[in-house]
Order: C-alpha cells, then structure tokens, then sequence
C-alpha cells in the first residue's frame, strides 16, 4: 500500500515538475520577446536620434548664414559660380567647405552603420553636393584628408549625376 501510495506522489510530482518547466519556458519566451521588442524601440530611437542631430547641424548652419549677410552672399555667389574670390573671401569660404565636408562625413558614417537610410544620406547631403558642383570645392575636396570609403561613395554618386534616390 505505501509502495502505491508512493507511486501516487511521485506521478503528481513528475506532473507538477513538467507543468513548472512548461510555466518556466513560457515565461522565458515572453522575456525574450519583450527584450527583443525593446532592442528594436532602442534602435528606431537611435536611428531617429541621429537624423535629427544631422538635420538640426544643417539648420544651425542655415541659420549661420541667415544671420551673417555677408557670408550668405558670398556663399550664394560661390554656389553659383558667380565669384572670384579674394584671398579674404577664399579663407572664408575654405572654412565654411571643411564644416560641409565634415557634415557629409558624419552622415555617411550614420548611413554605413545603417543608422540612417540612403535616402536620408541623401538629404542631408545637399550642402556637400553643392560644393562639389563648384570648381574651387571640387579641388578643396580632393585636397581633403578625408576617409576613403567616403569620398569614393560620393565620388560615385557624383560621376552617376547624383541620381534620384528619393
């Protein structure tokens, strides 16, 4: 009798166990799904972090612009191709391409990390692409001790005609 009643015991016990594994697995599935949920949250708000610091540097340096007339036309005069500086002017404007330059730089390295798209690249990058579509920025640019994977992906897309991403 005391054998069978023992048999009894260790059968509720081998159930009770086999239920708390199943609760345990269960539980560590959830947990695991809830960290992976929050990576991924952690992510877009790394992604989204970083675009916004890219656009609030552009801004920033618009708004430089804006507020120095000076500077503004002569960024303008050497945008379109309508200057030949003066030394003054050329000191200004070497200081003004390396911030473009360093800019781009930034958004290239986000975009090779894939924290921004290509399409973001792209738009934060219009400020470099103006200045390489001027003579003297295209020979500031080469000048430039700037990493190689950079310059050979904008030097393609500038070959391409800076196709359309968007």
């Amino acid at each position: 009798m005391k054998n069978d009643s023992l048999q009894k015991w260790a059968l509720v016990a081998e159930i009770v166990g086999g239920v708390a594994i199943v609760l345990s697995l269960a539980f560590v599935g959830f947990q695991i799904r809830q960290g992976s949920e929050q990576t991924e949250l952690n992510t877009r708000a790394v992604e989204v972090s970083a675009y916004q610091d890219l656009i609030s540097q552009m801004n920033n340096m618009y708004l430089e612009l804006l507020g120095d007339s000076e500077m503004n036309d002569l960024v303008f005069m050497f945008m379109t191709n309508e200057l030949v500086p003066d030394e003054q002017q050329r000191r200004q404007l070497f200081i003004y391409m390396g911030y473009v330059f360093r800019h781009a730089e930034m958004a290239y390295y986000q975009f090779s990390r894939g924290l921004i798209s290509e399409e973001q690249l792209y738009s934060v990058t219009v400020p470099l692409r103006q200045v390489l579509n001027t003579e003297m920025g295209y020979e500031r640019w080469r000048d430039q001790p700037l990493p190689r994977t950079y310059t050979e992906y904008m030097e393609e897309q500038k070959a391409a005609g800076w196709p359309e991403i968007l």
